[in-house]
């Protein structure tokens, strides 16, 4: 028992570690030879050495995990230690960056910022900022200064300075500007015979027993059995007693109807009572459950539904799916692979009348964009098929594609026409494909900026870190 609960401990401070670096996440560290031995962390080449206020702001976070969790072993405070370190790497990391991008923040702004702060009146409402030592002062200031530049980086940097090549222009003109045509084949995987469906509902079919109900809920007994015993001798008084006495307001309105359920969808002890009921009218004894008590009123006894209802056709499929799913997908990629060596010699007339599929076109489409009909609508069954891209843009004129799994089923599909955007286009739209580049790549910068920069780091520890060995 202690063994899991030091394991469950380990997991919380884990789990809270790697949701205090947000965007940053956890950065790893290597070993290098060349670095100062004494160094604690060195971050593009600058070193990181343990001082006091280092230590004072760990052993900070060591005391609020130990107020949470006393009993910490070596173990969880090295994880602890190890969290402190990497937000010492990310905060030297955006200090990088501000030098880096040469972000200037005013004596004048940083007083601004820190009167708004709101955290330096004294009782009266006087700001009393000066009246702290002067070392605190310089604290604050400075902090409030990095908290300025952290803000400055996130939100106002610009990356133009963005270097792109002819090979990315060209890679983005044709993503936009060649046009694709196919036909295809789709072999759905849930492709179930009637017959198939009705003998796995022979064997299941009192799973989807339902039956439907009315009920009086209360709060005690003694008024519970006080309305049994009454409508059992008048069921005709129902009505009026669901709305004197039930406290059910959501069935209430509908005179206590529940409508059609199964055996699930009620608490278990209402639905052991209510599946007893065999006649219409019948009212059961009190019933206990965890929201009172109920008095049931059988409105139409349990049955079987049909399976020719659509609804429970649909139920049962998607049940018998999920059970079979395995051998579905199988059955329906060996039919793919058929399709696709029929396709290939042009065998329509074999496909189409042994397994009854038909045979559909697209319109032209651009290959990062939606795959749509020759009505320029959008296929549903394609819309996750998002291999077909990299075939399409791979593959020749009337090349016959391998089958393609999408989430519920295969495609196989021949290319029809490949417009190929013309060198001349190419110059012609330079200028806008070269603005269009470099807004993406500012986009995904700025966005990512975090991301940015951490992948563009090099973090390296000596051999003797106390991250490695957590010796302070």
């Amino acid at each position: 028992m202690r063994k899991k609960t030091n394991t469950i401990i380990f997991y919380i401070i884990a789990a809270a570690v790697i949701l205090s670096f947000g965007v940053f996440g956890v950065i790893y560290f290597t070993p290098e030879i060349g670095v100062p031995s004494n160094a604690l962390v060195v971050v593009n080449r600058e070193p990181i050495y343990w001082n006091r206020d280092m230590a004072y702001s760990y052993n900070n976070m060591l005391e609020y995990w130990k107020q949470r969790i006393p009993d910490l072993n070596e173990q969880y405070q090295q994880l602890i230690f190890n969290s402190y370190i990497q937000q010492v790497v990310e905060e030297k990391i955006a200090e990088q960056a501000v030098k880096k991008y040469g972000i200037k923040v005013s004596n004048a702004r940083v007083n601004q910022k820190i009167i708004d702060s709101g955290l330096f009146y004294d009782e009266q409402g006087k700001f009393a900022f000066s009246n702290l030592p002067k070392d605190q002062q310089l604290y604050y200031f400075n902090k409030f200064k990095k908290d300025i530049s952290r803000e400055i980086l996130e939100n106002d940097i610009s990356f133009a300075s963005i270097f792109t090549t002819e090979i990315d222009l060209t890679k983005y003109f044709h993503v936009t500007h060649d046009l694709y045509k196919f036909e295809y084949y789709y072999i759905p995987i849930s492709v179930v015979s009637d017959d198939e469906l009705a003998k796995y509902y022979e064997t299941v079919k009192n799973n989807y027993e339902v039956m439907q109900a009315a009920h009086i809920l209360v709060k005690d007994l003694e008024t519970a059995q006080k309305i049994s015993v009454e409508l059992k001798a008048d069921p005709n008084k129902f009505i009026e007693y669901v709305l004197k006495y039930s406290t059910d307001e959501g069935s209430k309105a509908n005179a206590g109807d529940l409508g059609v359920f199964d055996r699930k969808t009620m608490v278990k002890e209402f639905s052991d009572a209510a599946f007893k009921l065999t006649k219409p009218g019948e009212i059961s004894e009190p019933v206990r459950s965890e929201f009172g008590y109920h008095i049931i009123k059988c409105i139409k006894p349990p049955y079987i539904p049909s399976l020719s209802d659509p609804k429970i056709k649909e139920k049962v499929l998607e049940d018998y799916s999920a059970v079979n799913e395995a051998i579905l997908v199988d059955k329906a990629k060996n039919v793919a692979n058929e399709v696709y060596n029929l396709f290939e010699k042009n065998d329509i007339t074999t496909i189409e009348k042994k397994y009854n599929l038909e045979l559909k076109k697209t319109g032209e489409f651009a290959y990062r964009d939606t795959i749509v009909d020759e009505t320029n609508t959008s296929i549903t069954e394609l819309s996750d098929a998002n291999d077909i891209h990299d075939a399409l843009y791979l593959a020749k004129k009337d090349e016959v594609i391998k089958p393609i799994r999408t989430q519920k089923g295969f495609i196989v599909a021949k290319v029809l026409s490949k417009t190929i955007g013309s060198e001349e286009l190419y110059r012609s739209k330079h200028a806008d494909i070269l603005r269009d580049v470099i807004g993406v790549y500012q986009y995904i910068l700025t966005n990512d900026w975090k991301l940015f920069l951490q992948n563009n780091s090099k973090v390296v520890y000596p051999k003797n870190s106390p991250v490695n060995n957590g010796n302070l």
